[in-house]
């Protein structure tokens, strides 16, 4: 019985490891972890200038032509909007060789869609988006900045 309740408080213990919230990432460390991975960072705002509730905006690029973009919004409420309107326009492509996966968990919401030679990625953290659909080509190199930013 003692060894019954150990395994399962073991067990219970290693599947709460990694529930916690996630840290957005600050628009320098966001600037940081890019620029050491290879990639460029642009502001954007400008182009977003007639949307109040989009405080920053960043499109990271590097040589081999992978793109990322990256937005602070002024809420979290506006970042699930952002998040899930992307989100439907994302599965609104969605083709007969899709491959699509969802995650969820605390303050972290995960969509990834390949679908047709385009890679879709995106993310949010609290009231924080990411962005991405490239040639799938791009996979490896988006994907290494985005494990590398923990989005």
């Amino acid at each position: 019985m003692k060894q019954s309740k150990f395994l399962l408080c073991f067990l219970m213990i290693i599947l709460c490891i990694g529930c916690g919230d996630r840290v957005a990432l600050t628009s320098q460390e966001l600037k940081d972890i890019a620029m050491d991975n290879g990639f460029s960072v642009n502001s954007t705002k400008d182009q977003y200038a007639e949307y109040a509730d989009i405080k920053e905006a960043y499109m990271l690029f590097n040589s081999d032509g992978a793109t990322l973009e990256f937005y602070i919004l002024d809420s979290v409420t506006n970042a699930k909007n952002m998040y899930d309107s992307n989100k439907e326009q994302f599965s609104a492509v969605k083709g007969p060789d899709a491959q699509e996966s969802n995650y969820f968990s605390g303050n972290y919401k995960r969509y990834v869609l390949t679908s047709g030679g385009t890679y879709m990625y995106l993310s949010q953290i609290d009231n924080t988006v990411l962005f991405v659909s490239v040639s799938s080509k791009y996979r490896d190199s988006v994907d290494t900045l985005i494990e590398k930013m923990e989005y």
